[in-house]
């Protein structure tokens, strides 16, 4: 009885643990947003960068998904037709996402904010998991049960309240698999020890799971984590690698309903920024800027090539080098240590090593997204030295302040720009604090119990108080529905009548997809998609968004969008203006509406490989039969070129690589003087982002309101003689010194050879007659035989019948889709279907019946499956 008595104290004592760290947690967030008057205690937004607009796209989508009912899991009247599926395993599979759906989509900036303060109290939980059962206890230290759990709290607070969390927190769905980090490597334990597979194969199909995207960065985690457990001999090694592999790959069968679909769009994705073949390219990070990161109170930051947010209290810098120089443990364990943590800092520093860390790629050109491994290890070394702080020599403490010491001194020289500098104060006061600390407790002047608790109690305080102090600067100043003032054009928007698949888009803010039939903002972007948009000379932002702008009267008429809500001018050829405000301007197409028209065979043979202009200009010649360019290139020779906040490294005419010489916007200006009458066109493009501005003779032109990789812009008639000045500004992602690549070229519009490419189209349109689950329906009279050209991008879940037999779909140039298709009346029928899903079902079921069997094989073989430990 008293046993049974002990056990439910015990789960009691451990409840209240793990109820304590989630609240204080909870607390926290809850009074920065008091203090910053952030929703719901004010009206900024606690939402900032992608939380800000991306996920909120997302779950939009989830409620029209859900709301739908029979329609199917395509969406036709989103984002040039959306798969909800796909868009779902990327975003929607956390199961805190319940909250969410209780709250529904009138509520969604308070559950958004409520998953990253719930999620964020989360961390600190598993956390405080791992450690109180960990294999790194050392239970011979003499401490009492207190001052363990003193330190098994001080850990998971700085886990929970690291760095990189303050600064990724807005990445919601990378929370989960911070969440599952602990779990996982708890699992490597057990597995490491003899106790047992499950634990690990099932945290980390339910990382996978949950967002595979962020998954990769844990199975680089959990590589190393099992490298640096410890290994008796060879034969050991070998035996636990094996073990380890298959149970990763089991994991990985287990969520094959969400790899191989998700793969499939991964694999099809259009190509991501990176740095790594532009001249000038900053190789290195700036390695004092680095070491100061480490130092509380300094600003977060995410959108730049190093990103350095590795701050987890000013302890850790200290007892890494203690760990590392110490006999604390076996020297095989310590050098393994060292060569990881010296592997992950030259990683964080080194850009062909970041990019192999992160899958060889660096999306977006934001690197550093893998920092959290460090974090945790040395989370890790800190809780082995704190655990066995009595065996410190003097010796020991003294070479690791000094090392300590010689990388803060390090840290000042190589900065070019110093963080706050009471957070210089603070690292050396907590490094002479403890270092005294040690001293005492080594020569008996103080308890090593005591000694721990003045450690982790200073820890915990440094590590609340910087969060307290970073964490304001992320707040937005307004609401996004404030931001893009929607009271002001939501019910204009919603007053456009659009039926049988004509759409319409609102780009009053770039982002802002849920009122746009045609934008769309998410990772798992269709790749044809952007690089149709790409081009044609459509707008796009690397490879996560598409918008429609910069359309001339060709791709006017290719994607049936009747009207256009946007601030933009000179952005929609094409289109005419019939109201404008201060806040937008409504557009409405010239042409009829249809849903694809008629070419020649020749449009097969298209490859859209040259300029968006070039490419419209070989799209009517292959598919209308010209014979004449629409759009001429103009030779400017002229013009005269300056920049503003920034670096040329190498220039000419139109074209420069840059590098940024400050915090601002980097900026290239362009003039000329007409040399004759012309429509002109603008085509420019930055391997960043970028927004445009054209005069001419001091009125403006043209301005597009969002930063985007390409654009395309109407100047209009300019005569001869007439000033034009062009303007390109942005580069948003990137910090001082980062390397851009930027040209421009400017364009004559002809538009009568444009009216027999236009005759051409208007010939055979094919128009919509509804949509079934799924599917579309449409119909069409050819007079001549030829390829019927269609306004929905390729992708590969289509299927295409013609009066109900399966024709074959082609890809027409890099993204736009068509079939083959001959005379007379024909119905039409595109039928959808996710790629993949169905075989990682399949994959998904194989996993499980492999699990079940093994769980059998053990059962037979009398293995005994060591459960969890009791929390």
């Amino acid at each position: 009885m008293g046993t049974k008595q002990g056990e439910v104290n015990k789960h009691k004592k451990s409840g209240i643990l793990y109820a304590a760290v989630f609240l204080v947690t909870f607390l926290i967030y809850t009074v920065i947003l008091i203090l910053q008057k952030a929703y719901p205690f004010g009206d900024k937004s606690f939402l900032t960068y992608d939380a800000y607009v991306q996920y909120k796209n997302m779950f939009h989508m989830l409620f029209e998904w859900i709301s739908g009912g029979g329609k199917g899991s395509f969406i036709w009247s989103m984002g040039m037709g959306i798969d909800a599926v796909q868009e779902s395993l990327y975003y929607c599979l956390s199961p805190f996402n319940i909250i969410v759906l209780m709250l529904g989509e009138s509520r969604l900036e308070l559950s958004m904010v409520l998953l990253i303060i719930i999620k964020s109290a989360c961390l600190p939980v598993t956390a405080l998991y791992f450690f109180r059962h960990t294999n790194k206890k050392n239970i011979e230290n003499g401490y009492s049960q207190t001052v363990a759990t003193f330190i098994e709290l001080a850990c998971s607070m700085a886990y929970g309240l690291s760095g990189y969390v303050l600064a990724y927190g807005h990445n919601i769905i990378w929370l989960d698999g911070l969440i599952l980090l602990p779990i996982v490597a708890l699992g490597i334990e057990h597995l490491s020890d003899g106790k047992g597979w499950m634990l690990y194969t099932l945290s980390l199909a339910a990382s996978i799971i949950c967002n595979f995207y962020f998954s990769f960065y844990i199975c680089v985690f959990a590589v190393i984590y099992f490298l640096l457990e410890k290994r008796e001999n060879v034969r050991d090694f070998l035996c636990r690698g094996l073990s380890f592999a298959g149970c990763s790959v089991l994991s990985a069968l287990l969520a094959g309903v969400v790899l191989i679909p998700a793969g499939l769009v991964v694999m099809r994705a259009a190509s991501s920024v990176t740095d790594m073949g532009l001249e000038g390219t900053q190789m290195w990070g700036q390695f004092g800027a680095y070491i100061s990161s480490f130092y509380p109170l300094k600003d977060l930051e995410c959108v730049s090539m190093f990103s350095n947010n590795s701050y987890c209290g000013s302890i850790v810098v200290f007892a890494a080098c203690l760990f590392l120089l110490s006999y604390v443990s076996d020297w095989k364990t310590r050098v393994k240590y060292c060569i990881a943590m010296a592997v992950l800092v030259l990683a964080l520093n080194y850009l062909p090593l970041n990019y192999v860390f992160h899958g060889m790629t660096i999306t977006h050109g934001l690197g550093n997204r893998f920092a959290f491994i460090l974090t945790f290890i040395l989370i890790v070394a800190t809780y082995r030295i704190l655990m066995n702080l009595a065996k410190l020599r003097l010796r020991y403490i003294a070479v690791s302040t000094a090392v300590a010491g010689v990388i803060f001194v390090a840290s000042l020289i190589d900065s070019r720009e110093m963080s706050t500098p009471l957070g210089y104060v603070i690292f050396m006061l907590m490094l002479a604090f403890a270092a005294i600390l040690c001293v005492l407790c080594r020569r008996g002047s103080i308890k090593p119990g005591v000694a721990v608790c003045i450690i982790c109690g200073c820890w915990i305080a440094e590590i609340m108080g910087n969060a307290l102090y970073v964490m304001p600067g992320k707040t937005e100043d307004c609401l996004l529905t404030d931001a893009v003032r929607l009271d002001q054009w939501e019910s204009v928007y919603n007053s456009l009548d659009t039926e049988n698949g004509t759409r319409k888009s609102a780009m009053v803010y770039e982002n802002y997809a849920p009122y746009s039939q045609t934008n769309w903002y998410s990772s798992m972007a269709n790749g044809n998609t952007i690089r149709a948009f790409s081009s044609m000379g459509l707008a796009h932002f690397d490879n996560v968004e598409y918008i429609y702008s910069g359309t001339t009267p060709l791709t006017a008429l290719m994607y049936n969008v009747r009207y256009v809500l946007s601030p933009e001018n000179g952005t929609y050829a094409g289109y005419n203006l019939v109201a404008e405000n201060d806040v937008y301007n409504l557009y409405e197409a010239e042409t009829p509406e249809m849903m694809g028209f008629m070419l020649d065979d020749g449009i097969v043979d298209w490859k859209a490989d040259r300029t968006p202009l070039e490419n419209q200009n070989d799209f009517m010649k292959s598919g209308c039969g010209l014979s004449s360019d629409v759009f001429t290139e103009i030779d400017i020779s002229d013009w005269s070129t300056s920049y503003l906040n920034q670096d040329t490294l190498k220039e000419s005419v139109g074209y420069c690589i840059y590098r940024t010489s400050n915090a601002f916007v980097p900026m290239t200006r362009y003039e000329f003087d007409a040399e004759s009458d012309m429509d002109m066109y603008v085509y420019s493009k930055d391997s960043r982002d970028h927004y445009v501005e054209m005069i001419v003779d001091g009125e403006l032109r043209a301005s597009n309101g969002s930063y985007v990789t390409e654009q395309l812009s109407h100047v209009g008639l300019v005569k001869k003689g007439q000033h034009v000045r062009i303007t390109i500004g942005g580069a948003t992602s990137s910090k001082t010194r980062s390397v851009g690549e930027r040209f421009v070229k400017v364009y004559n519009y002809n538009a009568d050879e444009f009216e027999k490419a236009e005759e051409k189209i208007l010939d055979s349109p094919l128009e919509c007659t509804g949509f079934g689950k799924n599917t579309f329906y449409g119909s069409v009279d050819v007079k001549n035989p030829g390829i019927l050209y269609i306004a929905y991008p390729y992708d590969d879940g289509f299927k295409i019948y013609v009066d109900g037999e399966p024709a074959e779909k082609i890809r027409l140039g890099r993204g736009n889709m068509g079939v083959r298709i001959y005379a007379g009346s024909h119905d039409i029928e595109i039928a959808y279907r996710t790629p993949g899903l169905m075989a990682g079902a399949l994959v998904s079921l194989f996993g499980i019946c492999i699990m079940l069997f093994m769980l059998r094989w053990d059962s037979k073989q009398k293995h005994v499956i060591t459960p969890l430990p009791i929390p």
